[in-house]
This record gives structure tokens, sequence and C-alpha cells, in this order.
């Protein structure tokens, strides 16, 4: 994905964001998906209102993937916003370090569930978790969790390790257990 990217930005002095969607096509959503789910680990998501918001952003993305769109639809102000080619180059030069550490524990495993029709599990219980974080505002933490949740399951799409999604399913089951456990 970084190579394709890259090889977009290439081309041209400014890139939109929808040229980015575009040239990622399928691959986008989990990225998509793993961008706010990031953030919501970060300590941003204590800021009023962001759980939420990232938790809407994740339904949004999620929904679209289920309906099998060939690329995600993007709100006009952000598919209209251009990145220059130079810093979006010297920001996947940054990514390439994590991105091969994640590559380095993941691999294509236990594929069934990264294929359909099972892939619909994972994505479904991205949105499940992404229409409830409105309500873990609430419950200090419980973004963060959520957030850890949907970035594994979003990790273990893109990298097709069904594996690392079977262990994101298991701490979904998990998780509500815990958040009470804090919450009490």
């Amino acid at each position: 994905m970084l190579d394709s990217l890259e090889a977009a930005a290439a081309q041209c002095d400014k890139i939109s964001v929808e040229e980015l969607v575009e040239t990622l096509g399928r691959r986008s959503f989990p990225a998509l998906v793993l961008a706010p789910g990031l953030i919501a680990v970060s300590p941003a998501s204590g800021i009023p209102g962001l759980t939420g918001t990232i938790g809407m952003i994740v339904v949004l993305i999620t929904v679209q993937m289920l309906f099998g769109r060939r690329s995600a639809w993007l709100p006009g102000f952000l598919t209209r916003r251009r990145i220059s080619s130079d810093r979006l180059r010297t920001a996947l030069g940054w990514l390439r370090r994590p991105v091969g550490f994640v590559e380095r524990l993941t691999k294509p495993r236990l594929l069934l569930l990264v294929s359909p029709p099972l892939i619909a599990l994972p994505i479904l219980v991205m949105m499940s978790i992404g229409l409830f974080m409105p309500l873990m505002e609430f419950v200090p933490t419980s973004g963060s969790i959520a957030g850890a949740i949907i970035s594994t399951l979003a990790i273990g799409l893109l990298m097709r390790d069904g594996l690392l999604v079977f262990v994101a399913l298991c701490l979904t089951v998990a998780a509500p257990i815990g958040i009470w456990q804090i919450a009490t």
C-alpha cells in the first residue's frame, strides 16, 4: 500500500485525499478505520466528544465495507484536501518503520476470518463498537479500549491475519467485563 501511495505521489506536486483513496481502492477501508482507532487509543481520546466522533467515523466506513463499495466515500471537505507530494513521501518514509514492524509480526493466516463470508464478522464488530462509542464518553478509558480493539481488527484485515482478528474478537468479548470492573 505504501508503494502504491508513493507511486501516486510521484506523479504530481500535490495530491488530493480523493486520489489517495481511489489509488488504494478496497484496501483503503481498513486503513481508514485504523487511523481513527489509533486516535482513540491516544491521550487525545480524553477530549470531550472525540470518542463519539471517532465512533461515527468508524460506523461510516464500516457500513461502506459491508455494502461492498469499491472505494471509500468521504465527505467532500475531506476529499478535496490536497497534500504536498513531498510531505506525503516524507510521511510514508516515516511510516515504513512501524509498518515493517507490524509486517514482521503478522502474516496471512486463518484466512477464513478475513475472507467472505466471515469477513463480515469483524466488520460488524467494528461497526457495533463504533455505534457504542458515543456512550463510552461517560466511562473513563472505555473509548481507548474500544479504539485498541478497532485498531487490532483493522490491522488484522489490512494484513489478512485471521489470527489477529480472532484475538481481537476475543478481546471484544472480554472488554465489556473489564470496563464494567473499571466503572464499578
